[in-house]
């Protein structure tokens, strides 16, 4: 599995694009893209490696990690998965804009499955365990992934 990274917004939020070389399978995790710029450049890196966007994952559900959520779900055919206890939470990322005073568009945001902890998602033959983080949110999620010996966190663990 190769993992691609993208420092987005204001906040420096982290887009990951999970990916196998051999299938082009691929899954999105955290696309908080709020300027234009921002989403044409993970577009370009998903479509420029002619990758086959399979899921979409939120470590949870505040607007610096889902501002971008509905257009890749909506432009690659997948849904939102994240956690349900962080649906209120996504029902108000226009509120959560407003309050940060962001000038970027949002709406509320559904999430079409629930991922829950011990879930374990599968990307090709690598396992990437949901494991509950809650904390930062009622629903915080973090993705464990043995092969790589990599966790995507989100906001459980802040850099410094």
């Amino acid at each position: 599995m190769n993992v691609s990274r993208f420092e987005v917004n204001l906040f420096g939020e982290n887009v990951y694009v999970l990916w196998n070389d051999a299938t082009h399978h691929a899954i999105v995790v955290d696309p908080g893209m709020m300027r234009p710029q921002e989403r044409d450049e993970v577009v370009a890196f998903i479509d420029g490696h002619q990758l086959q966007v399979k899921r979409l994952l939120l470590t949870h559900c505040h607007v610096d990690h889902s501002a971008s959520a509905r257009f890749v779900a909506d432009r690659y055919g997948v849904g939102v998965e994240a956690s349900p206890l962080d649906a209120p939470l996504a029902q108000h990322l226009p509120e959560q804009a407003a309050f940060f005073h962001l000038k970027v568009e949002v709406s509320p945001l559904l999430i079409d499955s629930p991922l829950n902890d011990g879930d374990v998602i599968m990307l090709d033959d690598d396992e990437i365990h949901v494991l509950a983080t809650p904390g930062h949110t009622p629903g915080g999620l973090s993705f464990y992934i043995p092969g790589k010996g990599l966790a995507l966190v989100g906001d459980s663990l802040f850099r410094g």
